[in-house]
């Protein structure tokens, strides 16, 4: 099956990792050089990347909360980066945006001495297709560079179609009841965790049927943003 060669490629890769940073340098994932300091983008896709707004964030406004955006998702790397984190498998990504998002944010502003990172789940489907969730690996890897708790507090309750040619509107419609939150005991603040923002439909979702179990959430994040479907060439975003 599809998920378990994708699962037994991801830790074969894991494992041998150290040993061939012994032989060779690491090629970047987006390009295929190598990489220097043996990371998983070159200096030259790093420089190639979009910091997302002149600030850390910009503020949510139909949910009343900030956004934690690394980068903006345009240009020839984004759209590979993403592609390669989203479909193909490069899960040692998740470390490298990951350290973006925690970049651009000071993470001591969000309320709570601990806040919990709860990343948006993929349908059953989804999972089994792809073998991980991509949403989940940028969440653990966020939570051990900030040193916070990560839970999965929500669950798919039904498949959603694919949004990448959908617009605002059908997005919206699209994540409408496709959540569910596991857990109706009040826990800390909580953090939205997602890969790409375009309209926001799947964080403002998460959010209300968070919200309704009684939990608190103080922002969301992601290591993309996209502009609305309608601003973008083909209509097509991840």
């Amino acid at each position: 099956m599809r998920w378990i060669s994708t699962c037994a490629r991801r830790i074969t890769t894991e494992a041998l990792e150290p040993l061939g940073r012994l032989v060779a340098p690491p090629l970047c994932d987006v390009c295929g050089e190598g990489v220097p300091d043996g990371g998983a983008v070159c200096p030259s896709c790093r420089g190639a990347l979009t910091p997302y707004g002149p600030s850390s964030s910009r503020h949510f406004r139909k949910a009343n909360m900030p956004r934690i955006i690394a980068y903006r998702y345009d240009g020839t790397v984004a759209r590979a980066l993403i592609h390669r984190f989203k479909y193909q498998g490069a899960t040692r990504l998740a470390r490298f945006l990951a350290s973006a998002i925690a970049a651009r944010w000071d993470w001591s502003k969000l309320p709570g001495r601990r806040i919990v990172l709860v990343p948006v789940p993929l349908s059953n489907g989804r999972l089994r297709e792809r073998g991980y969730n991509q949403a989940r690996l940028l969440a653990e890897a966020l939570a051990e560079t900030l040193h916070l708790p990560m839970m999965e507090l929500l669950c798919r309750v039904r498949p959603a179609r694919s949004q990448t040619r959908l617009s605002e509107r059908e997005r919206m419609l699209n994540s409408r009841r496709a959540f569910a939150a596991r857990t109706s005991t009040p826990l800390r603040p909580l953090v939205i965790i997602d890969d790409v923002w375009t309209t926001g439909a799947t964080a403002l979702a998460c959010r209300e049927v968070l919200v309704a179990a009684g939990h608190r959430v103080a922002a969301c994040a992601a290591a993309f943003w996209t502009p609305s479907p309608t601003r973008v060439e083909g209509g097509r975003v991840p």
